[in-house]
């Protein structure tokens, strides 16, 4: 568990105590903190792992590669350690 989902789970809970006015507010939170969590991509496609887009690029001349940590399409971080 990271920082930002321990943080989701202390706010959730001190919420819990009250009404569900603020259950879309949560929900986007939880959305925040899903995003900042990085995900592991396969190394084989560089694809995204929630909206499918190429994560890398390459220069000028099409010879140097660089693997991106967040998404540039939907902002997912990514994790590009093998497992």
């Amino acid at each position: 568990m990271n920082k930002y989902e321990k943080a989701f789970e202390n706010i959730c809970s001190i919420f819990d105590i009250y009404d569900s006015t603020y259950d879309s507010e949560l929900k986007l939170l939880n959305e925040l903190v899903e995003r900042a969590t990085p995900k592991n991509i396969t190394v084989y496609d560089y694809l995204c792992p929630v909206c499918k887009e190429n994560c890398r690029k390459y220069d000028y001349y099409g010879t140097t590669e660089k693997l991106y940590n967040y998404c540039p399409n939907c902002g997912q971080a990514l994790d590009w350690s093998v497992k």
